[in-house]
């Protein structure tokens, strides 16, 4: 950490990675241009996009004005061709393959060209951008093209910035990217985790922490195999998505939405996650729609007080400590998962600096009172999602709400 620059990115400098993902040149639904990097802005998120292509194409003072915000960005690797079949189609003779190389070099070389640009990328990221198992793709063609991407990058790009693409949540590939050993990073969805955090839906079923946990086995199982090429530690990504709307109306409220968005961000940093990708900006009808607003107020602010309280470095740089004992005196040990059985209460504890931080999250649908060994008389503790310091007394026994956090 010493030697990394405070204002930087990681994994290449000292700041957690918050954006707000797949964000547009403008909003359909506000007139001001700059909208989306306003409310990142505000939320003290420390990069902007990747963007999609607005109807108007993406402007190029667009990154400038993150810049001013204080924000560095990602630039998208953009290859001719939309989808993989079209770009696996140019894999498949040596002259398609050089077109695709020679495509990658090109926008790695006109980002060194501008220096000011070249100074506010800090990552790369790829395009056809979802590694995911169909028919019409295979797998092997796709691991293909992400190496040759990987290398072409590795060839050409002077600073070393790490690469990233998305892990699909739902294409049931888990490590397959960081296995392959030519991945700097990647980033994994949990858009399909809708409904509620702690069950999932009937199309995904991974409950948000053990979803968290593969992403960060993938990055470690990486740097275990071969060595990155920025000389970094390779960073796993959560990607933070609206839920559909809730089926019951009783859940269509701030109140109900709020434990489940913070549940669902505090589990993936009980996991160890390494940054957040905020992908709720493109205007979409697969997204919810009588929540949207809510849901996306509820995601900038949540972020936003993690930031500005400081957690972000503590749970980037802080070194983790494994000597606490918990034990439940009421509610559930467990808690069922499809089938499996999963702890209910997901623990972190941290050393940074002098102090030490102990995250609880409760993932049951039940309230948890249990017994800590790290509390002694005069501790208090804070229950996140209420904002309120509790005394647990003598007694060491904190109370963990439903979905709740301290």
């Amino acid at each position: 950490q010493q030697q990394l620059p405070a204002d930087g990115i990681y994994p290449q400098g000292q700041q957690m990675p918050i954006t707000g993902f797949s964000s547009l040149t403008y909003s359909h639904d506000h007139p001001h241009r700059y909208y989306h990097l306003d409310l990142m802005e505000n939320a003290k998120f420390s990069m902007d996009g990747p963007l999609y292509r607005g109807k108007d194409g993406v402007a190029e003072d667009y990154w400038i004005a993150a810049e001013e915000r204080g924000m560095k960005g990602w630039n998208r690797l953009r290859v001719d061709g939309k989808y993989w079949t079209d770009v696996l189609l140019q894999m498949k003779t040596p002259e398609g393959r050089e077109n695709l190389r020679q495509q990658v070099e090109a926008m790695i070389n006109s980002v060194h060209a501008d220096p000011a640009r070249n100074n506010h990328v800090v990552a790369w990221y790829g395009y056809p951008e979802e590694p995911i198992h169909r028919d019409s793709t295979p797998i092997e063609e796709q691991r293909a093209y992400l190496q040759l991407v990987h290398e072409a990058i590795k060839a050409t790009d002077l600073i070393k910035r790490p690469y990233y693409v998305i892990e699909r949540g739902d294409s049931k590939l888990d490590n397959m990217i960081g296995n392959a050993c030519f991945q700097d990073g990647s980033i994994k969805e949990n858009y399909l985790i809708m409904r509620n955090g702690y069950e999932g839906d009937t199309k995904m079923r991974y409950r948000i922490y053990q979803w968290a946990r593969d992403q960060i086995a993938t990055a470690e199982t990486a740097d275990l195999q071969c060595p990155s090429y920025t000389g970094n530690k390779r960073a796993a990504i959560s990607a933070l998505a609206m839920f559909r709307d809730p089926d019951d109306p009783s859940e269509r409220n701030e109140a109900w939405l709020r434990t489940a968005i913070t549940h669902d961000v505090y589990a993936q940093l009980a996991a160890g996650i390494d940054g957040f990708a905020l992908y709720t900006w493109a205007e979409s009808d697969y997204w919810s729609q009588i929540t949207k607003n809510i849901q996306e107020d509820l995601y900038l602010e949540i972020l936003g007080q993690m930031i500005e309280a400081g957690l972000g470095a503590v749970f980037l740089w802080g070194d983790d400590r494994y000597y606490v004992h918990l034990e439940i005196l009421e509610g559930p040990a467990t808690i069922d998962w499809y089938g499996q059985s999963k702890t209910s209460i997901q623990i972190r504890n941290i050393q940074y600096g002098t102090n030490r931080y102990l995250l609880l999250v409760n993932s049951s649908k039940q309230t948890i009172n249990a017994d800590l060994s790290l509390f002694t008389p005069g501790m208090r503790y804070l229950d996140i999602i209420a904002e309120t310091w509790h005394d647990p007394g003598p007694s060491r026994s904190p109370t963990i709400e439903p979905l709740g956090v301290i």
